[in-house]
This record gives structure tokens, sequence and C-alpha cells, in this order.
């Protein structure tokens, strides 16, 4: 230990300041990718809803008139009733997409956003959570991860039951969403879901899982260290 003279101290202040002003440019970078993606979610979500999801209720209803107007050819009303169920869940998928893609949960906990998220697709969670400080591009990446495995759990599960789970445990932060279903979610090789589920974890630094018996139901489970997790490591039980 001992006392820095002037020219030190000049020199030390000089180079805190440089990096103070580094350290500065990189968050406001980070801040600026930030809003410029979440402003191509937004406008993606828009041109879906504009274009695609118009012409798939356009489809629907012409469908509904074309089997309206064959009730006498048993074979066209069967094939186009079809066609008009089809559309009607590709409506439904698109307007669970477009949801997932603007930012409207951004004011929303983990648990609350996956909560709405199931209740839209018509699910029945179950959910137990602890209130945590989660930061918040942790936050965002656990809303997509879990947004995607309960959107899984409707397309593939063949249930209508999830589980929601969020909680502390030896210093780690785990989100669980877990269905009854047939399971066998791994058995089908380049899903993208779960790539971009992995890829959304690596992200953030978190470590992703899937367990996926067949006929004993989907775990998927996200774990992250509460010092990366939380605001200012403050990842205590609120309530």
């Amino acid at each position: 230990m001992r006392e820095f003279r002037n020219d030190e101290l000049l020199l030390l202040e000089s180079v805190a300041y440089q990096i103070g002003a580094t350290v500065e440019r990189i968050r406001l970078y980070n801040k600026q990718s930030e809003m410029l993606i979440t402003k191509e979610r937004t406008r993606l979500a828009r041109d879906l809803h504009d274009s695609v999801k118009q012409k798939l209720f356009a489809l629907s209803l012409t469908a509904k008139g074309v089997e309206s107007l064959s009730k006498d050819v048993p074979t066209i009303q069967e094939a186009v009733s079809d066609i008009n169920t089809l559309s009607q869940e590709a409506l439904f998928e698109m307007q669970s997409l477009i949801w997932q893609l603007r930012p409207e949960h951004e004011e929303d906990s983990v648990c609350e956003a996956l909560e709405k998220q199931a209740l839209r697709l018509g699910l029945k969670p179950h959910v137990q959570c602890v209130c945590i400080s989660l930061n918040e591009p942790v936050q965002q990446t656990f809303i997509k991860i879990g947004q995607e495995a309960i959107f899984n759990t409707y397309k593939h599960s063949e249930s209508n039951a999830v589980k929601i789970e969020l909680k502390t445990h030896d210093e780690i932060v785990v989100l669980t969403i877990e269905d009854e279903g047939v399971g066998g979610a791994l058995t089908t090789p380049g899903r993208f879901g779960m790539k971009s589920m992995q890829e959304r974890a690596t992200q953030i630094g978190a470590t992703l899982s899937v367990d996926s018996p067949t006929h004993e139901g989907t775990k998927v489970e996200v774990r992250l260290h509460k010092e990366v997790a939380c605001i200012e490591n403050d990842c205590f039980t609120r309530g």
C-alpha cells in the first residue's frame, strides 16, 4: 500500500473516464439493438395481421359458403369441411404467433405472461410461482422459452392442462413448463421450436433440459444462476 503521485492519479482518472465512456457506449448500443429487434417484431406482427391473417379469415368464410352450397354432394362437402377446419386451425395458430411477436407482455411478470398465453390457447394452466426480480433480458427470454413450450403443449401433447412453475433452489432460478400428454417430443429430430428454445437459453447463459418419455408427458426446464438472472442479485421471494 502506498500513496499515489498526482501524475499517477491523473493517469488513472483518465483511464477510468475512458472505461466509463466505453461501457456507456456498449450499453447504448445494446439498448438500440433491443429497440430495433422490438420494432422489427412489431412490424412482422402487423404485416401478418394485415395480410396472412385476413386471407386465412377470408378462406374460412369461403369454405363455409361452399360447404353450405354442396349439401347434395357429400364428397365435396366433406373435402370443403376439411379445408374449413384446417383454415380455422391455421387462423388460431396465426393469432397466437402474432400475440407472441407483439411486445404486449412487457409489463407482465414471467408467470403472468405465460398464464395468459396458456389461456389464449384454451389450456388450463396450473401456476406455482414465487415473485422474483429478474433482469429484463432474462425475463423476456424466460417468457419466450415458456411461450414456445406452452405452444408445443397445445399443438403436440394432446393434453389441455399445463403446469407453470418459477422458483429458486440452491442459488439457481428454475422455470418449469410441464404437461401430462403423450410425450415423445425428442423423437422428432430437427424441431425448430426445440432449437429456438435452446438458442435463447444459450444467449443468457442458461441451461435447457427437456424430459419427454413417450406416453409420460413433457417437462421443459430452464436453469440460471441467481447472480446472472436477478436485478442486483435480488432474488428473494416477496410473496
